[in-house]
């Protein structure tokens, strides 16, 4: 089986693990990995140069999937790697890498499929440009 080769992130988002988010197992819930990886999408939507929702195009959620790899267990701060896998027309594929910033183990791999669509017609519309530009590694530059 090959490894996982995954692009470089074009945007990180860390965010710090609550008490709540721990199961019965003393560990973070499974569905709070998704909570996690949806955050990161947002944050980096709000960092966008346009408006990421508008009464013609928004993004929706078309696919999910996660692979686990290790547990998250609290205290910890959660960075969150937003990488593009494919950019098409009308949708974009992005990867999501979850690690801590108290080492370098990856603890989830995830995939996202968001297409953009046209909330008063359901259907797809092309994924506007300052996201494309947005998606590139380098963009995020201080």
């Amino acid at each position: 089986m090959s490894a996982l080769v995954i692009p470089e992130p074009f945007f990180t988002h860390t965010i710090a693990l609550r008490w709540r988010d721990m199961d019965s197992y003393q560990h973070v819930n499974n569905s709070e990995y998704l909570t996690l990886c949806e955050e990161a999408r947002i944050a980096w939507f709000r960092s966008l140069q346009g408006p990421w929702r508008s009464e013609t195009a928004e993004p929706v959620i078309a696919r999910i999937e996660l692979d686990y790899k290790k547990p998250l267990v609290h205290p910890a701060n959660v960075i969150v790697s937003l990488s593009l896998d494919r950019l098409g027309n009308s949708s974009l594929s992005l990867h999501h890498t979850l690690s801590t910033d108290s080492d370098t183990t990856i603890y989830a791999v995830g995939k996202s499929v968001l297409v953009w669509t046209n909330p008063q017609t359901g259907r797809s519309t092309p994924v506007p440009e300052f996201v494309r530009r947005s998606v590139q590694p380098g963009f995020y530059t201080a």
